[in-house]
Order: C-alpha cells, then structure tokens, then sequence
C-alpha cells in the first residue's frame, strides 16, 4: 500500500476553514488536512504530488518517549495509592 501512495498526484479540491481537501488524480480518493502544510501559493485547482515514507527511526524514539511517560503516570498511580 505505502508504494502505491508514493509519489501520488492530487488536485487541491477545496480549502475551508483552514482545511484543505484533496481529491486523487487516479481514482478520486480524497484526503484533508490543515491548509498551513499546503505549498506556499498553493490554492483550489492546483495538482500537487504527494510522496510518503516510512520513519522508523523516528516511530523508535516516540515510541521510548510514550512508554517512559506510562511508566511515569504508573509511578505516580502507586504513589497516591
């Protein structure tokens, strides 16, 4: 799945309320997310190509960072026990 939405095109729909909804050039999938990731100049009607990649080494250090933070909130639970 992850290679086919690599490098995929879509048209910017629509952009309300700081949203922008974007429709897929191939087989009309829409996706929305806040307009500030948007190209600077990007409006409705522009194409634009979106790549996506897989961050492991990024998933590993948030990964530490949410489990250091449950042993914390089960640290303070006992505590106040």
């Amino acid at each position: 799945m992850s290679e086919q939405m690599e490098g995929t095109k879509w048209v910017i729909d629509r952009i309300t309320n700081g949203i922008a909804v974007l429709q897929n050039v191939k087989n009309l999938a829409q996706i929305q997310f806040g307009a500030e990731l948007l190209p600077e100049g990007a409006e409705e009607g522009n194409v634009i190509e979106l790549k996506m990649k897989m961050r492991p080494d990024i998933e590993k250090k948030r990964r530490a960072r949410v489990r250091k933070l449950q042993e914390e909130l089960i640290e303070k639970n006992e505590q106040e026990k």
